[in-house]
């Protein structure tokens, strides 16, 4: 397989020496087929020409959200973060890319540990795209840093209903209440609520036993969309 690769790849990159780096057809081949390999410096190489020919500011915006991507995969979250702010700034009018920028920005600055400045743009996510329930889950993790913990029990429950097929919403309730006891006495309800959510998953499970995928830990990506 790895040889069949390396040929298709070795195709790819003549016919875009031959065509002078301007065949964007052919770099998005690439690009696809180096992340599959993980080989993220060149799959990075072909998005940033892509960027450098797009006429249109569609493309430049799916090209930013996929290096964003490209840099999560990478485990650079600092890169990814620039990405994700210069696609931000763009203002995108798709609905789906503008949550995508904002969430995943969230995303990779919770990551950097910056939860002061994920919050507006989970935020905005949220507003978005209400239904999405990854942007829910990160602004949990976001309050649960910053100490506000009935919030982030809060966040988690609504990611739960929203998507019970991706059970890491309840696991991170589940530690916030296991952690913080005193928690549970203020706000009693919430033991039954995690209690319900483990409930919603299971049902859930059984119904649908394929769990959507996240190919970044909270993180969500077009190509992955489960959400």
């Amino acid at each position: 397989m790895a040889r069949l690769f390396s040929r298709r790849i070795g195709r790819l990159e003549r016919r875009l020496k031959d065509r002078h780096g301007n065949c964007r057809s052919t770099l998005w081949q690439l690009t696809a087929m180096y992340r599959d390999l993980r080989c993220y410096d060149d799959a990075r190489r072909c998005l940033e020409r892509i960027l450098e020919l797009a006429t249109e500011d569609g493309e430049r915006v799916s090209c930013l959200l996929q290096l964003g991507a490209n840099m999560e995969k990478d485990g650079d979250f600092e890169a990814a973060v620039g990405y994700y702010q210069t696609c931000c700034g763009m203002e995108p009018e798709d609905k789906n890319a503008r949550y995508f920028a904002h969430n995943n920005l969230g995303f990779c600055l919770n990551m950097a540990g910056r939860f002061d400045d994920a919050e507006p743009h989970l935020h905005t996510a949220v507003r978005t795209d209400w239904k999405r329930h990854n942007a829910h889950k990160n602004l949990g993790l976001t309050s649960l840093a910053r100490g506000r913990l009935r919030e982030a029990a809060e966040a988690f429950i609504t990611a739960t209903e929203l998507e019970p097929r991706d059970p890491r919403a309840t696991h991170h309730l589940l530690e916030l209440l296991l952690d913080n006891p005193e928690l549970v006495e203020q706000a009693p309800h919430l033991q039954e609520e995690a209690k319900r959510c483990e409930q919603l998953i299971q049902q859930t499970a059984v119904q649908e036993p394929s769990t959507p995928g996240s190919s970044d830990g909270d993180g969500e990506h077009e190509e992955d969309e489960t959400g």
